[in-house]
């Protein structure tokens, strides 16, 4: 939102090109233009009068397109020196130009502030999503510690389970010793005069997986516990008990407790309005503004001279004057010269320049008349100038529009001064 209005926001449809400058500024190089987020520059855009800008191609439909004033303050607009004269003119364009920056600058202090609200929004949704992942690391947790729980239940049910197969065996070799009626390939197990195979190995593996339904053996572990074929039953039956043992302790606990809020270092983030921020400037000078400044709505005593810049003019075939750098100019003529129309006049500013003849002498100069910025003589016409070499006059103009074209129109002259 634009508290003081120094820019306005448009919707591009793909067809539109002249847009409202609804804002007063100084200068048109104080106007910037953006179209999605993007500056766009002469010929890109220009001003086809003081309050439109004009798109040499329509912006495209929804393309966001601000138009903003942005004062320059790299340099004072009005320059004061020893013995001038002072003019509400300059005062006013000196004031105009800091009420401006400071204008446009808390324009965007709200807007940073919006985005800075917009912020603290993702960071609450951020903070909502971590609490909703430690939820699901806790219950992650929770399965893990059953997992292990379940892990430990299977190692315990082989170690039972090789066991009783081992007694078993014992029995069954006891029994077919004894009644002379069964033979090796009757048991269980491939019985040898060396203990267990790697078959019976293999036998007792799938049936530890058949009662957990969790343990999964590859080929690589049957040959590692087929390397204890040649000891005893007894030694095979540690061996399987050892790996259960090892793969139960290889699993990782890890300990996630509490909310969010336990964790320390969070950052502290910043909620409420602008005005409940604290340490806020009260005066001018807490925004960086020291030197002591004029006002329109109170006496000013002056204290030192206040002077406008004496600027001087190219001397060339066509003279240009921008008088936005000095209300006062001079010129040396080397030649007849043409005065062109210059440029960036505001209305309601006394200029005044000086022509001056160099060493020659006897030069003219022929005055711009129509446009703006043009020259208007009204009845009494163009003064004649002082021919005589090294002579000068003075020229004064007051800028007016009239008829809807702003021109300098003359008010008189004084000539001759050596």
């Amino acid at each position: 939102m634009s508290l003081y209005n120094t820019y306005v926001d448009y919707v591009g449809n793909g067809a539109v090109k002249d847009y409202a400058v609804p804002f007063a500024y100084i200068d048109v190089n104080d106007i910037v233009v953006t179209v999605g987020g993007v500056e766009v520059e002469d010929p890109a855009f220009t001003l086809s009068n003081p309050n439109t800008v004009h798109f040499a191609a329509a912006p495209a439909n929804g393309a966001a397109v601000r138009i903003e004033r942005s004062t320059t303050i790299n340099a004072a607009r009005v320059v004061f020196s020893n013995g001038s004269s002072t003019t509400a003119q300059q005062l006013n364009r000196m004031v105009v130009q800091l009420l401006y920056a400071l204008q446009e600058a808390v324009d965007r202090s709200i807007v940073g502030f919006a985005n800075a609200e917009d912020a603290v929004d993702t960071a609450n949704a951020a903070d909502a999503k971590a609490t909703t992942a430690l939820s699901t690391a806790n219950t992650a947790l929770t399965t893990a510690n059953t997992s292990i729980t379940t892990a430990n239940n299977a190692a315990s049910t082989a170690t039972t389970a090789a066991a009783a197969a081992a007694a078993a065996q014992v029995a069954a070799q006891a029994a077919a010793a004894s009644a002379n009626v069964h033979t090796a390939s009757d048991l269980p197990y491939v019985n040898t005069t060396s203990g267990l195979s790697a078959t019976d190995v293999q036998h007792a593996i799938d049936l530890i997986a058949a009662a957990t339904g969790v343990v999964e053996i590859t080929t690589d572990v049957v040959d590692n516990l087929s390397s204890v074929a040649g000891d005893t039953a007894s030694d095979a039956l540690d061996a399987l008990a050892g790996l259960i043992t090892a793969l139960s302790a290889s699993l990782k606990t890890v300990a996630l407790t509490g909310a969010y809020a336990d964790l320390t270092g969070k950052p502290t983030l910043f909620s409420g309005a602008f005005s409940a921020l604290t340490g806020k400037p009260t005066t001018v000078a807490g925004y960086g503004i020291t030197d002591a400044l004029a006002f329109l709505n109170v006496a000013q005593s002056w204290t030192k001279q206040q002077t406008s810049a004496l600027a001087t003019i190219t001397d060339q075939a066509t003279l240009a004057w921008d008088v936005s750098g000095a209300q006062k100019a001079k010129v040396t003529l080397g030649g007849n010269r043409t005065m062109g129309a210059v440029t960036n006049a505001v209305e309601g500013t006394t200029y005044y320049l000086w022509v001056i003849q160099d060493a020659t002498g006897s030069r003219t100069i022929t005055w711009t008349t129509t446009g703006a910025g043009s020259f208007d003589f009204g009845a009494v016409g163009a003064p004649t100038l002082t021919t005589t070499a090294s002579k000068a006059d003075l020229l004064v103009f007051e800028a007016i529009s009239i008829a809807g074209t702003l021109k300098l129109r003359y008010v008189g002259s004084a000539k001759a001064f050596t």
